[in-house]
């Protein structure tokens, strides 16, 4: 019965972020993943990493369909009382969903994520034997493929090596406020 539902807050939620005390929220339930985090296929960082969070969006993104079958054995009894979608993530969440729809989304992201590592890795000319055809695949995998610019990347990542972490140099940590506003 809907009268029936136990809910806990956010804040409640975050108190249980640790291995050996490991609980999410996907979509407003609760999941104990505690004793199951060291069994997870996409090993226990991502869910340490999460703990105490919703990680609807994460679900969404990293797991098949069928992931969805195996959370009611997780599931706590709980709901969020106080979870609050983002525009941003209802909008992920159509344009997942009309993907699945479609039977691509699994494809698409994983032709996705294997481009840009195939970019990174031939941007620092280690996926192919000669450098002129690293550059090819840095321009199909990058400019192509993810719409990176290889040219900018490479610019960018290399003074991330140079600098790394710098609050004042790395690149990478000064793109952080750019695309955050896109969240």
């Amino acid at each position: 019965m809907e009268g029936d539902e136990k809910y806990i807050t956010g804040v409640d939620l975050k108190q249980h972020n640790k291995e050996g005390d490991l609980w999410i929220s996907i979509q407003g339930k609760v999941y104990n993943v505690s004793d199951w985090a060291h069994e997870h296929p996409g090993g226990d960082v991502p869910l340490l990493n999460q703990a105490g969070q919703d990680v609807t969006d994460a679900f969404i993104a990293y797991h098949p369909g069928t992931a969805w079958q195996y959370l009611d054995k997780f599931f706590t009894g709980y709901y969020l009382k106080d979870l609050k979608v983002s525009e941003t993530s209802k909008d992920y969440r159509r344009l997942a969903s009309e993907f699945a729809k479609l039977g691509s989304a699994l494809v698409l992201g994983f032709l996705w994520i294997q481009s840009s590592y195939i970019g990174h890795d031939s941007g620092h000319y280690q996926v192919m034997k000669s450098r002129g055809y690293n550059k090819f695949a840095q321009f199909v995998s990058g400019n192509c493929l993810t719409g990176i610019s290889m040219a900018w990347w490479k610019w960018t990542h290399n003074a991330h090596h140079l600098a790394c972490n710098s609050l004042d140099y790395d690149p990478d940590l000064q793109h952080i406020p750019f695309l955050c506003g896109f969240l």
